[in-house]
């Protein structure tokens, strides 16, 4: 079995590497990914001789929603220490400033078999725990034959997903069968999981566990990206290639009507920094990077870009609107769990895809907006920014949602204590 997993694995690195070296991707840390451990790496996972608890969270969104998880687990089962593996250098950042002291932080091994065994053997896991429905062949094939127990957590089938799970079924059961537990986000991620092959007696419908995960830290003040206290702030958050033209030349409509208004930008992509400051010049505004703000008063035609990883949730704090990216432009979504639990007024496209079930939480309780496209964006901003009770209704709205959904954390912390307990 191994052999044949490898050899898939390996029509699929020879694309996907390829495509990172195109794509700047491949940094000093991927040597890691190839089990090629620094020793002070290898001397923090052995210390202590604590049996280790190994989380995995693929990228930022994954390591924001694991942290409070991880919590619970060092508090629960004090005398175990947590390695969390990710992929991308985005999520490896923010693992290392929200968690490098709690737990080790290293990069997620690539699914060949012998690279895979030299993980199990240099960080010798006790536990297996999994976000989001990751599924690595070789790593679930190596941990059950080490006997590690495996968990998967806020677990989810995508419409896109499902197709090529049940394509490739006849594999895939296989790899289900090693799972001890499947905590899935909602009744249709259950079903779906089962009918890709895991056993029914240990999928449970859990929630989503990104209800739990709110920013730590209090949220900014205006004076920290330079502006005034009671000055309207529009914040566009995890915007995509495209969304920012959109969303400059509305906020430029916009102050024609409300000339206090300032805008923050936070591509998704901090790389894209430059990119977006310049399309800020070309609407002959004046783009400043949040990380050389330093306090500073900024002047009104000036437009903040954040170019750092983690400061996004607590810029929400600040805002007056927001809008969310990704759903314009691009299709998927992102985190409207965050400014709406700083009972914030938000604004979404139609292109929802990932976020589907969250985004149907929150529009069946009237608790964000929806415009069908990129040309209803701006009216749909004209007409709440006009209306200050209905942004505030919306706000309270937003927040009463989420706190109605949060509990999924402990509920999964309920089901993984005994499988690390047993061990």
């Amino acid at each position: 079995m191994f052999i044949l997993y490898d050899v898939i694995f390996l029509v699929f690195a020879l694309v996907y590497v390829p495509c990172l070296v195109c794509k700047q991707k491949i940094h000093a840390g991927f040597r890691v990914r190839f089990g090629s451990f620094p020793q002070e790496l290898v001397a923090r996972l052995r210390d202590r001789d604590a049996p280790v608890i190994w989380v995995h969270a693929v990228s930022v969104g994954e390591v924001a929603v694991v942290a409070g998880l991880i919590e619970r687990i060092r508090a629960r089962f004090p005398a175990h220490q947590v390695a969390l593996s990710t992929v991308t250098r985005t999520g490896y950042a923010l693992a290392q400033s929200r968690l490098g002291t709690a737990c080790v932080v290293l990069y997620a091994p690539l699914d060949f078999s012998f690279i895979v065994k030299k993980f199990i053997a240099v960080i010798r896991p006790v536990m297996y725990i999994t976000a989001e429905t990751e599924l690595w062949p070789n790593l679930f094939s190596c941990l059950q034959k080490n006997k590690v127990p495996i968990a998967v957590v806020n677990g989810r089938i995508s419409d896109t997903s499902l197709g090529g799970y049940r394509a490739v079924r006849f594999l895939l059961s296989r790899i289900l069968r090693d799972v001890a537990a499947f905590c899935m986000q909602t009744v249709r991620d259950s079903e779906r999981i089962v009918s890709v092959g895991a056993p029914e007696k240990v999928v449970h419908t859990v929630g989503n566990m990104k209800f739990d995960a709110l920013p730590g830290g209090a949220a900014l003040q205006p004076p920290a990206v330079g502006f005034d206290q009671g000055e309207p702030v529009f914040v566009a958050g995890s915007t995509h290639p495209g969304e920012e033209k959109i969303v400059l030349d509305a906020f430029v409509a916009l102050r024609k009507e409300h000339p206090a208004l300032r805008l923050i930008i936070a591509p998704r992509h901090v790389e894209r920094t430059d990119e977006v400051t310049a399309l800020v010049a070309q609407q002959g505004l004046r783009a400043v990077k949040f990380s050389e703000i330093n306090n500073q008063q900024q002047g009104r035609d000036t437009v903040v870009v954040v170019d750092t990883i983690g400061h996004l949730p607590l810029l929400y704090g600040i805002a007056t609107i927001v809008f969310v990216g990704k759903s314009l432009t691009v299709n998927g979504g992102h985190n409207i769990i965050e400014p709406a639990s700083a009972g914030k007024p938000v604004v979404v496209g139609p292109k929802m895809r990932n976020f589907r079930d969250v985004a149907d939480i929150f529009l069946r309780d009237k608790a964000i907006v929806m415009v069908r496209d990129r040309h209803a964006l701006l009216p749909c901003l004209q007409d709440l920014m006009s209306s200050p009770e209905r942004l505030r209704e919306l706000g309270n709205r937003a927040h009463e949602t989420v706190e109605k959904q949060k509990g999924a954390t402990n509920r999964i912390m309920d089901i993984i204590a005994p499988l690390i307990r047993d061990r």
